[in-house]
């Protein structure tokens, strides 16, 4: 619409890596990502006129609009208004999902929106890796949360591993120039509420909770500001387990970080003497066990 103001555009990283195509519930049964990498998602602002009962005059409420957007054909494929809303916004995506920032002055906080896209029924023929923007015709099903935190954010990002098959985290710059992440485990839209009766397919989710928990841990930029901070970068390192988070502003603040902990690395209390020595024994007693094989099969003939 001509009053709408774009505040924020966002488009999925040029290299990352999707590890399945497909998410796992609970009871074993598959949803099918929709994976679409001309998807786009453009946030606008605007301002709708509010009508007074008390008196003629006019107020108007300031709003957010949601697109996701095939920046090929130029379909929209999702449309949502976010009332009460106040910028800055951000907005970053990955694989099939989809993470909005925004002010809410009703609720003065922080508002986290996560929106995750799949297609409405399983075809391998017609799946959304396989066909193209031009021809293909499939409207993602999407499902949507809010989160709250209780201080601004102003800036974003998604860790990025080798594979991708570590869990991904959300990063957020804090209005105190501070980094923080945040588990894509609990921003997920799937949480069933605790009021909800039990649903097979989410025994492995949490229950739904609207405010987010942050632990000592969740700060990467530990007591340290990062002043002005104002972008974050995050790159995959050689090992799966390790991602490279890189953010500045006035400052340069670079970190590694193991959003899965240490999967594929040995720690240092690991007892290598002991493995050298279980090797050296394996090794030494298939040799000796061969030569006393070969000697007998040896024997045996000779008889």
């Amino acid at each position: 619409q001509p009053s709408e103001k774009i505040t924020c555009v966002a488009s999925l990283p040029k290299d990352e890596v999707v590890d399945s195509p497909f998410r796992v519930l609970g009871d074993g049964s598959i949803l099918p990502k929709y994976l679409n990498r001309n998807l786009i998602t453009v946030i606008t602002s605007s301002e709708l006129p509010t009508d007074n009962s008390d008196d003629e005059s006019i107020s108007y409420s300031s709003n957010s609009n949601l697109y996701l957007i095939d920046s090929v054909s130029g379909q929209i494929l999702y449309h949502k208004i976010y009332t009460s809303t106040q910028g800055p916004s951000t907005c970053v995506m990955s694989e099939n999902w989809v993470v909005f920032q925004h002010w809410n002055r009703k609720l003065l906080s922080n508002q986290i929106t996560v929106l995750e896209m799949f297609e409405p029924s399983f075809n391998s023929s017609s799946s959304s890796s396989h066909l193209s923007s031009l021809s293909s015709s499939i409207t993602p099903v999407v499902h949507e949360r809010s989160f709250q935190l209780s201080f601004p954010s102003y800036v974003s990002g998604i860790t990025q591993t080798k594979r991708g098959i570590t869990t991904k985290h959300l990063l957020v710059g804090t209005a105190r120039d501070q980094l923080i992440s945040i588990d894509k485990r609990i921003l997920d839209p799937l949480r069933p509420n605790k009021e909800d009766e039990p649903d097979p397919t989410k025994t492995n989710l949490m229950p739904y909770s609207s405010s987010i928990k942050l632990w000592p841990k969740s700060y990467l930029s530990y007591n340290k500001q990062i002043t002005k901070l104002s972008n974050i970068k995050s790159s995959p390192a050689n090992l799966e387990s390790i991602t490279l988070i890189c953010s500045w502003g006035t400052d340069i603040f670079f970190t590694r970080f193991n959003p899965s902990a240490s999967f594929d690395l040995l720690t240092h209390e690991f007892d290598y003497p002991a493995l050298v020595i279980t090797v050296f024994i394996v090794v030494s007693s298939t040799f000796i066990i061969t030569l006393i094989t070969n000697h007998k099969k040896l024997f045996d003939k000779w008889k």
